[in-house]
């Protein structure tokens, strides 16, 4: 008998203690998740802020740009690099947040978030675009760098790629919001962001895009992490 209760202690034991583990574990990964989503955002936005955005209208005036402002362009470039790659991180984790009220929404957007991962792939494109400006003549390096983007096959890259990355992280505020999560306004301010910034050319409307793209995410980082964790393992609001 006392044997019995002694195994039964035991078992108890090992069963809290395996429960214990399992809600520690949930709360790192959620409370990462929470800093990704967010921290993402500011990346992007100090990468956008630091960008020179003198002038960039055309190739001339961008190369311009870049060679009386070398060292501001780099910085930038390396920001946005980081801050585009961990909107990868973020999109499997709205996944994860909003799977269970909008999967197929979710899934979509997850889609998206991929496709849009080669953004922070052409960031490079800056450090070329210096190389020439900087060793070159201004009107071949322009001759150079518009040559470059006549080829027919580039145009899969570049502009697709920046489409995913909004498309894709729309909808996944959208499926956040489909699930419970949050109002509807994260995903609405990350759309008008996105647009924004990617139209400008200008610091006004680049700061204004990238602050209301972080502004979403910061919510949807900040939903996360003042979640329990027993809502981030179940994925439904409690």
């Amino acid at each position: 008998m006392s044997a019995r209760i002694s195994q039964a202690g035991s078992a108890a034991r090992t069963e809290r203690a395996v429960s214990g583990a399992v809600e520690q574990g949930a709360r790192l990964r959620r409370i990462a998740a929470g800093l990704t989503i967010a921290g993402s955002g500011v990346i992007i936005f100090a990468g956008f802020l630091v960008t020179p955005w003198e002038g960039n209208s055309t190739t001339t005036a961008s190369l311009r740009t870049l060679a009386a402002h070398p060292t501001q362009a780099q910085v930038a470039a390396v920001l946005l690099h980081f801050g585009y790659l961990l909107l990868v991180p973020a999109a499997f984790a709205l996944v994860h947040l909003a799977r269970r009220g909008a999967r197929r929404l979710t899934y979509t957007g997850l889609v998206f978030s991929v496709l849009g991962a080669g953004l922070s792939g052409l960031l490079v494109t800056d450090f070329f675009n210096l190389a020439l400006v900087q060793h070159l003549p201004l009107a071949s390096a322009v001759r150079v760098s518009d040559a470059a983007k006549q080829y027919p096959l580039g145009a899969l890259i570049g502009k697709p790629s920046a489409l995913a990355a909004a498309v894709g992280l729309v909808l996944l505020a959208a499926a956040a919001w489909r699930a419970r999560w949050v109002s509807w306004w994260p995903a609405a301010a990350i759309l008008i962001g996105w647009v924004v910034a990617i139209s400008g050319t200008t610091l006004v409307r680049a700061g204004v895009g990238s602050g209301l793209v972080l502004f979403g995410l910061a919510a949807l980082g900040a939903r996360v992490l003042r979640m329990s964790d027993r809502e981030w393992e179940d994925g439904r609001p409690a």
